[in-house]
């Protein structure tokens, strides 16, 4: 136990995240991000409203039984069924929803934006194209006439997609999902290390893909956990078909501050977000959205600590590494592959 304890507190202290290409990101710092895997493969994917994912179409199996998610702490969950998008054998309609048979647990979320992506605007994949989370830049080009729901993005040399990053989340310049990744199109750029590929998205603000969102997951969007001992804003996002109006209540060491919350000001529509602001002394309570739905404020009590985060475990470990253990886990990143972002 101590060893497994010793190596957990070396990997979350100094990450090493060795990359050619693109950015190495935190799988810990973005829960929201996991690799989606079934009978087709392995892909990247989103986890929406939560118990939901997002990736792409081309990675679902024939079968509604198989396939699972893994979270950033390698946990799996399985999938009950997935729902394609209906136009998916057309490009830009790339997409899939997937119904978890349990609700991860993330504090993170990315929301959807329909806002319109410009010529040169700036575009993020976070895709699991290796054992890493990587995000890679692009720009966007323009919209090509007749093919309105794709985002066909230029490669400015950092970072190129690979078949694992199918499913990922295009992201903008605030963070928020505006396309999903599908494939590299027929483009070429030629960067330091030879010629590379642009590629090619769903967008999110097409008409037909926005429909098939509220349609399946007809819910909120939010994240499942949040830890503070003082206050703290909670963000959610409507994906319900035919509007909402929050009527949200806590149980347990949380309480809502309506005067510097927006979610009970009115109705909300299809995307619309508000915010909740919410109060705890740090032990554990519920921010109820739905008779199904609901956020765990502190889980385990005390900020959300572990009862076993102590002394001798990881959490003080963590902020002092010897040189012997920097070592040790240079051993250890070395043995894992390193293809992220790279043909």
């Amino acid at each position: 136990m101590q060893k497994k304890l010793l190596l957990s507190a070396l990997l979350i202290a100094q990450p090493v995240l060795a990359v050619e290409d693109g950015e190495a990101k935190s799988e810990q710092d973005y829960p929201q991000f996991v690799k989606a895997t079934a009978d087709q493969g392995t892909c990247s994917s989103t986890i929406i409203g939560g118990r939901w994912v997002l990736t792409a179409e081309q990675c679902t199996s024939s079968s509604s039984s198989n396939g699972s998610i893994e979270t950033w702490d390698e946990q799996e969950i399985k999938r009950s069924r997935f729902v394609n998008h209906p136009l998916h054998n057309s490009d830009g309609f790339d997409m899939a929803l997937w119904e978890l048979e349990s609700v991860p647990q993330i504090n993170e979320i990315s929301l959807f934006s329909l806002d319109t992506v410009e010529l040169s605007d700036r575009i993020s994949i976070w895709g699991y194209g290796s054992e890493e989370l990587v995000s890679g830049g692009f720009e966007a080009l323009d919209i090509e006439s007749g093919f309105e729901q794709r985002l066909d993005l230029k490669n400015t040399c950092d970072g190129t997609t690979t078949s694992g990053d199918k499913g990922a989340a295009s992201l903008n310049s605030s963070n928020q999902i505006v396309a999903v990744y599908s494939e590299n199109n027929a483009n070429s750029y030629e960067c330091d290390s030879g010629s590379v590929s642009g590629s090619m998205s769903g967008r999110i603000d097409h008409t037909d893909t926005q429909s098939w969102i509220l349609e399946t997951i007809d819910g909120w969007h939010y994240p499942t956990l949040v830890n503070t001992s003082s206050s703290t804003v909670i963000t959610l996002q409507s994906l319900h078909l035919n509007g909402v109006t929050a009527e949200a209540y806590t149980s347990g060491d949380a309480e809502i501050n309506l005067e510097s919350s927006t979610c009970d000001d009115g109705s909300l529509d299809g995307f619309d977000t508000c915010t909740y602001s919410i109060t705890s002394t740090g032990e554990e309570g519920t921010l109820h959205l739905s008779d199904d739905e609901f956020i765990t404020i502190n889980k385990g009590g005390s900020d959300g600590e572990d009862e076993d985060e102590d002394e001798g475990g990881i959490k003080l470990f963590a902020g002092a590494m010897s040189t012997a253990g920097m070592l040790a886990l240079f051993a250890v990143v070395s043995l894992r592959r390193k293809r992220i972002f790279k043909d």
